[in-house]
């Protein structure tokens, strides 16, 4: 638009003006036009480039460093505005079994493997709308979006813990993975974050004294 604008004022120009205050005028008309095009090239990329930044600090201000799985603050909040707006599903509180044995015995870049590993199995067993995110430690959390049969969440659950078994951890060679968790289903009247949380967490207490691998509902 600004070419086609820049085309009709030399046009004007030269029908209004007298040919030397013209050619005076058209002395700059390159300068203009280098002018215009520099600046539709740079707004554009700057725009872009910006939108970029902000995605990216956005991302990592939201997630884990580590795990890259959703950071605390951001996990709880996105569950609290679901179960505020009376979304169902399945609130799961998980640990790694015998974690401390990984640094204690392999060093704590092994811990931190098992921790990246378990989030990545986690990632892909999980349905991609499920809230996943790290509690602390060793302990992550999983909110199921409108699961509510804990038939079929079983079996997911045997799904991650098969894979888990797959897993092979370099920095801990011949080293079995494997979580328990805890759950508690959230129906429509059931909206509060906090007692999702303390039931869930009883039950991945069960789960750890009755053995490994294990999954719980209360």
């Amino acid at each position: 638009y600004q070419l086609l604008f820049a085309g009709i004022f030399v046009i004007c120009s030269y029908l209004a003006k007298s040919e030397n205050i013209f050619q005076e005028d058209m002395r700059y008309f390159p300068i203009y036009i280098a002018y215009v095009l520099g600046g539709n090239y740079f707004a554009p990329t700057e725009k872009i480039e910006s939108a970029e930044n902000y995605v990216l600090v956005r991302k990592e201000a939201q997630h884990d460093a580590l795990t890259e799985l959703l950071n605390r603050k951001s996990g709880e909040e996105q569950v609290k505005s679901l179960l505020e707006q009376n979304v169902h599903g399945i609130f799961t509180v998980l640990d790694i079994d015998n974690f401390k044995t990984f640094n204690d015995k392999y060093g704590h870049q092994a811990g931190d493997d098992v921790l990246c590993e378990v989030a990545k199995v986690m990632r892909s067993v999980f349905c991609p709308f499920y809230v996943i995110w790290r509690l602390c430690g060793d302990e992550s959390a999983v909110y199921a979006v409108n699961m509510n049969d804990e038939e079929a969440y079983v079996k997911r659950f045997a799904e991650l813990l098969m894979k888990l078994e797959a897993v092979e951890i370099s920095s801990c060679e011949r080293v079995r993975v494997s979580i328990s968790a805890g759950c508690t289903i959230c129906a429509a009247e059931q909206t509060d974050y906090e007692k999702a949380y303390q039931i869930s967490d009883q039950a991945l207490y069960m789960a750890k004294r009755s053995g490994r691998g294990k999954i719980i509902f209360m």
